[in-house]
């Protein structure tokens, strides 16, 4: 008897978001602005705070998808000659996301001639060309990002250009792709490095917080029932072998971490396909466990193996939705390219959640 594989949880319309997770932020959607450099002209206090209310202005209207009321701020900017670089890269990004791609490369170019290290100009740049199609202009900008040794600040462009890599991957193939990118295996050392660093300071911080003993309640004591990352993998096997989890096993990946059985499904000879199945069918087992954090980091992880994947991008929408994070899920929601009814209206209920 063939086995039914799972597709994605139905959203459940009795379950309140959970504001527990609501701090969750490893890979957020949030934007972070690049701060204008403060050694400027000097402005008085009441045109300082006019500055201030037209970028509050501009990224509450990009936050709302309303370019054109955005792009309508900048004239005052000009008007006051209160444009700096970073004028010139919100305007790129802003005709960018109007998929206005000819005024996003101008500007962004604008932006790159005065500051020419800085690596979103290159990660922006990269994506314009990603969406006209122009392939080798995009590994032409990745090989100048690598030779040139651009330093990379934030986590945010650190996933703008893993997005990039990912989506070159498809394009060539992986081992091409290596070839033509001699230094890409470098900067995939130097990531996997950084984000082991950081799950193990995240790791430090939660260990360091002493769990408060409630009366009637059973707390862990050990780390006894923890595989090992040998069972891990034999566990993970078996999992994909049978298609369920049963009551012992499902308590051994609920005492592994997110990070622990990501690092153990990578090194699985498995297609990307089938990683993908598991890291869908283990989101589905926290979330059923109340474990948010968990289940959208592993959604995530399987976006980044596929960031066109309807079914990954209904349950991270959907997780997302649930636990308060309304903008970022309309943000995944609306890139589902085929929208059921129960896509739709949970979009509409995102809206109407966001606007209260």
């Amino acid at each position: 008897m063939k086995k039914i594989r799972r597709k994605w949880f139905q959203p459940n319309t009795n379950t309140s978001p959970a504001s527990t997770f609501s701090k969750f932020t490893v890979f957020s959607n949030e934007y972070t602005s690049i701060k204008p450099n403060s050694a400027q002209t000097t402005t008085t206090t009441a045109e300082k705070s006019l500055k201030d209310i037209l970028w509050e202005e501009i990224h509450q209207f990009k936050a709302k998808k309303l370019y054109a009321e955005a792009l309508s701020c900048f004239s005052t900017i000009f008007e006051k000659k209160y444009a700096d670089n970073y004028t010139f890269y919100e305007l790129a990004d802003i005709y960018f996301l109007m998929n206005d791609y000819t005024r996003s490369l101008k500007w962004i170019q604008k932006f790159q001639t005065a500051e020419p290290k800085n690596c979103k100009g290159f990660l922006l740049k990269a994506q314009i060309f990603l969406q006209q199609g122009k392939k080798e202009e995009v590994l032409t900008i990745i090989n100048q990002l690598f030779s040139q040794k651009v330093e990379i600040k934030s986590e945010e462009d650190y996933q703008k250009l893993d997005y990039i890599i990912n989506r070159l991957k498809k394009i060539f193939k992986a081992d091409k792709l290596a070839r033509r990118c001699p230094l890409l295996n470098d900067y995939q050392r130097k990531r996997r490095h950084i984000l082991k660093n950081t799950q193990q300071v995240d790791k430090e911080t939660t260990q360091s917080i002493q769990p408060v003993q409630i009366e009637g309640t059973i707390m862990p004591t050990s780390t006894q029932n923890i595989p090992s990352n040998s069972q891990l993998n034999s566990l993970l096997n078996h999992i994909w072998d049978m298609q369920s989890v049963n009551q012992e096993d499902t308590q051994k990946i609920l005492n592994s971490s997110a990070e622990e059985i990501t690092s153990a499904i990578m090194k699985q000879v498995l297609s990307y396909k089938k990683k993908i199945w598991l890291f869908n069918y283990l989101a589905d087992v926290f979330r059923k466990h109340n474990n948010l954090n968990s289940a959208l980091f592993l959604l995530r992880q399987a976006l980044l193996l596929d960031d066109e994947n309807d079914i990954i991008l209904k349950n991270l929408g959907y997780l997302l939705c649930q636990n308060g994070e309304y903008k970022a899920a309309l943000n995944t929601l609306e890139d589902i390219a085929v929208k059921d009814f129960a896509v739709l209206d949970l979009i509409q209920k995102c809206r109407n959640l966001e606007s209260e």
